[in-house]
């Protein structure tokens, strides 16, 4: 099984099949999903179905083969069969937190029902990370932030569209008390959707308690720092941007979001605007242009900011002692904030795209996960899950287990 998965990975399915054997001496669990794990990766979706199908006759008692098999037919858009599957799973666990929003999806796509896919977005405001997953597919956008001060701003919004502000600014104040830190973005959100109504009012923030893994310290040396605190306020280490770094990369980000497309188009911003414009291009992560007319901060800002990490992944080539690199990793590394994330999905792509890296940044990722937060929510904690089991050369043992603590992450309001 070690020599099928490395051939998986590699992309030699073929040969990996052939270490593997025909399904019919599959006996043991492991065996089956290997099989249908290489068959879903060679885009044979009813085969690997039926693999998986043998190894849930071997072991039925382990969800995790009906959640296999279902999001094998999943990815082969085959929704009928991927429901069948996730309603086993809930069979064998109710509220299964994967099965149930991804039987309310395939509902969705079966019916055309809303009425599925609102109770898809409930559960993702409600913090369930599959869910989030689920929205942003149907979206075609980036999933927003599942923190407190999100949740409120949300209200807010809500509020406003029902009842618009006056439109001259009156000024006042919003008060969010929170029990303990979140990621300095969430009050950039907030500012940036103030602005968005014309309005001026002022934010105030009570942070209850800091976790003992203090998300205000870098979890390594950085060579660039975005925030620095007072006490529990962020604020911005570096300058505003020059406006047209910041009008191209709001270009970028009002693209329509398409993952493929918008990475190459980051390629040549990178190239008109060269290494030397490294600070600015992390400027505009933390000092965001408007909000896109037609849009909110909640959708708009990790857009930007995302756009921004982007373009820094192609600002140069090579890795040790890259320019990128150390963008990149002072992202990764903290202060802790949205921008985590953004650079989490880009070092993965990088980590598939150019092989030869993977491994180092594995182990940028498991720096990263030796310093959780202890308390409250982060929203890039799921997306290092999600992306770390992307990157090539993982062991089928290890891609299992972070799957499993992304469910878990999941799980959490």
């Amino acid at each position: 099984m070690l020599e099928a998965g490395l051939l998986r990975k590699s992309g030699q399915f073929d040969q990996a099949l052939s270490v593997t054997g025909p399904l019919e001496a599959a006996t043991e669990f492991t065996h089956a999903v290997a099989i249908g794990l290489i068959l879903r990766r060679k885009g044979q979706y009813g085969e690997s179905e039926r693999a998986l199908a043998r190894a849930v006759e071997i072991k039925p008692e382990e969800v995790s083969g009906y959640l296999e098999a279902g999001d094998t037919c999943f990815e082969g858009q085959l929704w009928q069969n991927a429901l069948s599957w996730y309603e086993r799973a809930l069979q064998l666990e109710a509220h299964q937190i994967w099965a149930e929003p991804s039987a309310w999806y395939c509902r969705w796509k079966l019916t055309g029902d809303t009425a599925w896919m609102t109770q898809v977005i409930d559960s993702a405001t409600a913090g369930n990370g599959r869910a989030n997953q689920l929205w942003f597919v149907a979206a075609g956008a980036l999933p927003e932030s599942g923190d407190a001060t999100a949740a409120t701003l949300r209200q807010i919004r809500d509020a406003w569209r029902k009842a618009p502000p006056a439109t001259v600014n009156p000024g006042g104040t919003i008060n969010i008390r929170l029990s303990t830190l979140e990621a300095p973005s969430n009050r950039l959100a907030v500012a940036l959707e103030i602005a968005s109504f014309g309005q001026n009012a002022r934010l105030d923030v009570t942070v209850e308690s800091i976790p003992d893994r203090d998300p205000r310290e870098p979890v390594a040396a950085v060579d660039y720092l975005l925030w620095h605190y007072e006490d529990t306020d962020p604020v911005p280490a570096l300058p505003p941007p020059p406006n047209d770094v910041a009008e191209r990369i709001a270009a970028l980000a009002a693209q329509p979001y398409d993952p493929e497309a918008n990475w190459a188009q980051a390629s040549y911003v990178a190239e008109a605007l060269g290494v030397a414009e490294i600070e600015t291009i992390l400027a505009v992560m933390i000092h965001p242009p408007p909000v896109l007319d037609g849009s909110h901060a909640l959708a708009w800002l990790p857009r930007a900011q995302l756009a921004a990490a982007q373009v820094l992944a192609w600002i140069d080539e090579g890795w040790d002692g890259s320019a990128r690199r150390k963008a990149l990793l002072s992202l990764l590394y903290g202060p802790f904030d949205w921008t985590t994330g953004a650079a989490i999905r880009v070092l993965a792509r990088i980590a598939i795209e150019e092989k030869d890296y993977a491994l180092q940044i594995h182990q940028c990722f498991e720096v990263l996960e030796r310093h959780l937060p202890t308390q409250g929510h982060w929203d890039w904690v799921q997306i290092l899950y999600q992306e770390w089991r992307t990157i090539p050369f993982l062991f089928d043992q290890e891609r299992d287990e972070m799957k499993r603590k992304e469910l878990a992450v999941s799980g959490q309001s």
